[in-house]
């Protein structure tokens, strides 16, 4: 990428920003990284630098500063360099949870998939006790509880 200003923000199923690699830190001459689970232990290819998702659940957010609409072209060349691959090409890719049951939890349904598939920060433990009292994670809803979690999206 040369002087040109990047950045690849790595973001957790929390929101989290857990990595970046771009100009400001690793320079303009790219590199090799591997992304992999907080409960990895296998073996790293040669030459590629570790990147440890707290979650199962990541997403990559990259940006390449563009000048003006002339440089568009330039940026567009640079990103046909930009790859992403699987390191075990046979595994088959986990996905995103999916949630079964009534369609007026779907919200909450969801909430628990995707917790029960992801670490979270110990900053939200307050949260998630709070939700625990509802039956959330155990399943245990009581009629006031989902009338409450029905009401939250339009009371705040």
């Amino acid at each position: 990428m040369g002087d040109r200003y990047y950045v690849f923000q790595f973001v957790d199923a929390w929101t989290n920003n857990f990595a970046y690699i771009g100009q400001r830190s690793i320079g303009g001459n790219g590199g090799k990284f591997v992304i992999t689970s907080a409960d990895y232990e296998g073996e790293l290819p040669e030459g590629y630098t570790q990147i440890t998702a707290p979650t199962l659940f990541m997403e990559i957010v990259g940006r390449i500063a563009v000048t003006d609409e002339a440089d568009l072209q330039n940026v567009k060349a640079l990103q046909v360099n930009l790859h992403l691959y699987q390191m075990n090409k046979e595994a088959k890719p986990a996905g995103i949870p999916t949630a079964t049951g009534d369609n007026d939890m779907i919200f909450w349904n969801k909430f628990k998939a995707y917790f029960n598939e992801s670490h979270y920060a110990q900053r939200y433990q307050p949260l998630i006790d709070k939700y625990s009292t509802l039956g959330i994670f155990d399943g245990n809803i009581s009629d006031d509880a989902k009338q409450a979690l029905l009401a939250a999206p339009k009371t705040g």
